[in-house]
């Protein structure tokens, strides 16, 4: 269909100089419900506003090709619905002047930020763009009037195009489905009683389709009595205007259902993020214990019926608490973050890797017997030990971050465990077959950590045989 849901996540640019701060932005507010494109020099920002629309701007003030407020003056005359936002590390900044800046400019932002009180200010500057663009030129919102009497829908017509609307005119029930499936709209002025399909059946047509059960339908119809209004009701309208109506009334009724609809798209893409950061692990973007713990249960009962094999990995970064702790917290974060990587690229798309908490994660393998198992964990365990983990240090007090090719870098080991059904034998639930890859993985870290060892179930119940893994190269046990 031709309609857009109008749910895509608001875009944000932000411009600063510095590396860490701009992916610290990019991927806090990725998970708080925008998409962020990033800048590191005025030029480049330009490039990007010359190619995308923004609804907010969010610029340092300090940059090394064009000073901030110059940059917001270019910028403005390219995005001229864009809300600013000026960051800067001094806290006495007095407010920012200019022909088109101090319009534009909603917040100015000091560093160090708070992440809940940027994403407030953010929020709010979309609102503000989202004002400025409801009635504009550039984006007018598109009107559906389905009218049969020719001089009603003339009327209609004319007057929402004089308060800057675009409108679609059609004078029957089967033109009006097929204009509303052939354009983006965003309200639906309905007369019930129309020609070949009535507005009633129009209605529920456009009702249906979940893509587009939000854009609004309002009835305007001399069919006023409770029983009609009931059967409107009936068919999921959103309003009733009776003819004969005063145009200011419906103009009112109009704008205030547009309103309603910015506020159900922003209540839905919040929607999904809650949904995404229920099932989604924030810093490695593997999926999450709660959605790991729901799936292994649910790989347990098809395993079960269709008489199939399944496995399950527990992974532990050795001694990641003394890593964590001679080079920090945000080496240890890059560390996870790099393991998550690992695990995805050494992996099946059907595979289902989560990180279940601190520096543990889970991987079900569906399909998966004794062998292809020891080979993936094998696999995994290799890329691991063979990857050299390295970041830049974060800038000291001054800005001064040491020598210019200083580097933190460390070799990290994982440890896994792994569980199997074998031999049409399964475990209980799925928290008994998770104790049986914890029960593996505690045997490998015995034996001296770097090492993968493995539990199975056969012979009629889970037994107490808990083996290490041949760790021959993987051309030497063959493939998966």
């Amino acid at each position: 269909m031709g309609f857009s849901t109008q749910n895509e996540l608001p875009r944000v640019l932000f411009i600063d100089n510095e590396e860490q701060i701009r992916n610290a932005f990019a991927h806090m507010m990725k998970w708080r419900g925008f998409t962020v494109d990033v800048a590191a020099s005025a030029g480049s920002a330009i490039a990007l506003a010359t190619k995308k629309r923004y609804k907010a701007i969010v610029t340092d003030i300090s940059l090394p090709d064009m000073d901030g407020m110059d940059l917001i003056e270019r910028l403005r005359s390219m995005q001229s619905y864009a809300s600013f936002l000026v960051v800067t590390g001094c806290n006495n900044l007095d407010p920012p002047t200019g022909a088109n800046v101090d319009e534009a400019i909603t917040a100015i932002i000091t560093k160090p930020w708070d992440s809940d009180d940027l994403e407030a200010k953010l929020r709010e500057a979309i609102v503000l763009h989202d004002r400025r663009t409801l009635c504009s030129e550039e984006h007018p919102p598109t009107l559906l009037i389905v009218e049969d009497d020719y001089h009603s829908g003339y009327s209609v017509q004319e007057y929402f195009k004089a308060s800057g609307f675009r409108t679609i005119w059609v004078r029957n029930g089967r033109d009006a489905i097929a204009a509303f499936q052939d354009n983006r709209v965003d309200v639906v002025l309905l007369d019930i009683m129309i020609p070949e399909i009535d507005g009633y059946s129009v209605c529920r047509t456009i009702k249906s389709d979940w893509r587009t059960r939000a854009v609004p339908v309002i009835f305007m119809t001399a069919k006023g009595a409770p029983e009609d209004k009931v059967l409107g009701f009936d068919a999921d309208v959103d309003s009733y205007v009776t003819k004969p109506y005063d145009l200011r009334v419906l103009k009112a009724e109009v704008t205030a259902r547009l309103k309603a609809r910015q506020h159900y798209n922003a209540l839905a893409a919040q929607t999904r993020i809650f949904r995404q950061l229920a099932t989604i692990d924030e810093l490695t973007e593997l999926y999450s214990r709660r959605f790991f713990q729901d799936r292994l249960t649910y790989e347990l009962i098809r395993a079960k019926r269709y008489k199939q094999d399944l496995s399950l990995l527990v992974v532990d970064v050795d001694h990641f608490k003394r890593a964590n702790d001679t080079h920090g917290h945000l080496f240890g974060d890059m560390v996870l973050k790099q393991v998550a990587d690992l695990i995805r690229s050494g992996l099946r798309r059907v595979d289902i890797p989560s990180r279940c908490g601190g520096d543990e994660f889970s991987i079900i393998l569906p399909s998966t017997g004794k062998i292809g198992a020891a080979k993936a964990a094998e696999r995994l365990r290799r890329l691991v030990q063979d990857h050299v983990f390295s970041m830049k240090p974060p800038a000291r007090q001054g800005g001064a971050v040491g020598a210019a090719n200083e580097h933190l870098r460390a070799r990290i080991t994982v440890t896994i465990g792994v569980a199997t059904c074998v031999d049409d034998r399964y475990p209980g639930n799925q928290d008994e077959f998770v104790d049986w890859a914890d029960k593996a993985l505690y045997r490998a870290k015995s034996m001296g950590r770097n090492h993968v060892a493995f539990a199975t179930a056969r012979h009629g119940a889970w037994c107490d045989e808990v083996s290490l893994i041949d760790s021959r190269p993987e051309s030497e046990v063959g493939s998966r």
